[in-house]
């Protein structure tokens, strides 16, 4: 009953087993995989700590140079000149 051949053995055929070059390529690809996924992780912090750090510093000089435009141009400010009459609803 035992000594049937019914697949269930130990025993591989030498055309299943890996060569040593194959194993070799195979952890080269591992290594390689690898050190793709963390670059690609490091790029993407740098990209994320770029942007929350240069957005505030952006929107402050925005709002700077859109300060001195006002002051130094007031006709750009978007104010009704003085004695104008304006319009208002549900007063």
């Amino acid at each position: 009953m035992g000594d049937e051949g019914g697949g269930g053995g130990g025993e591989r055929s030498p055309a299943d087993e890996e060569s040593p070059m194959k194993k070799c390529c195979f952890c080269l690809l591992d290594v390689i995989a690898t050190t793709v996924r963390t670059f690609v992780a490091i790029g993407k912090g740098i990209q994320w700590a770029s942007q929350r750090c240069c957005y505030p510093v952006k929107e402050a000089t925005f709002g700077c140079t859109d300060r001195v435009h006002k002051w130094y141009m007031p006709v750009f400010s978007k104010m009704p000149a003085k004695g104008v009459p304006g319009f208002q609803y549900g007063v």
